[in-house]
């Protein structure tokens, strides 16, 4: 992982935060599906439904600034020759890559909507204090639905900065998809076993640590305010 953190500033401190912009205005209305409108949507479609209605709505908000903040990252560390042109509007709400964009954020937001509050029943046996034992929860439940996510995500970044992928049918991309996964996270032992390479493992931990700590951090903040709000009216209206 230190490897990764070392290439992002390898141009100073600036550079790692190249195209970080372009993803920070929507995020703003994307938290705001990712709460209320979830809640809206399990309220006439239940849970799975809700599911798919908002990560089909996180990525319409934010596909185009995600895809954007990507190609300039890679345009950054990759030689003249091969950076990428015609960069995507950070308005523009599909293109290749949004499936798998739709399902990484429906697999991600399942640790804090499906996977916690099953787990908190065992968790609060072992850890007393039901704030704690939630959080607890909330953050392994995270890291399990970032571990699931972790492939569409690389997915998705592999579609918006490959030129062939980028040019490529959608039936195409299906084969140049398989072949990347492949290629990226298998290798083949001495024996002709076929196991995980170390670059999944690095890329499953990144993940984990980035879903579990953001969705733990949200689904904390979404609990107390949800608990405390009719407690906080009440006292400002006095």
């Amino acid at each position: 992982m230190s490897s990764l953190y070392r290439r992002c500033f390898v141009h100073g401190f600036r550079s790692g935060w190249v195209g970080g912009l372009w993803p920070s205005v929507p995020a703003i209305p994307q938290f705001c599906v990712l709460g209320p409108m979830y809640h809206l949507y399990t309220s006439f479609l239940g849970q799975q439904g809700a599911l798919v209605c908002t990560a089909v709505t996180e990525t319409a908000i934010t596909y185009g600034a995600n895809t954007r903040n990507a190609e300039v990252a890679y345009n950054q560390y990759v030689p003249r020759k091969d950076r990428l042109t015609n960069l995507t509007p950070a308005y523009k709400p599909i293109g290749p890559g949004a499936l798998m964009h739709a399902v990484r954020n429906a697999l991600g937001m399942c640790g804090m909507r499906v996977f916690a509050a099953p787990l908190d029943e065992h968790m609060c046996k072992v850890i007393r204090n039901p704030q704690a034992s939630r959080m607890v929860s909330d953050f392994v439940a995270s890291c399990l639905s970032g571990a699931i996510s972790m492939p569409f995500n690389q997915l998705y970044n592999f579609f918006v900065t490959s030129k062939e992928a980028r040019e490529s049918t959608r039936l195409q991309r299906v084969a140049l998809a398989t072949t990347y996964l492949r290629g990226q996270y298998l290798t083949i032992a001495p024996g002709g076993s076929v196991r995980p390479s170390k670059i999944m493992l690095r890329d499953m931990g990144m993940r984990c640590l980035y879903a579990g700590t953001l969705f733990c951090i949200y689904a904390t903040i979404e609990r107390t305010l949800v608990e405390n709000w009719p407690a906080w009216s009440e006292a400002y209206l006095c």
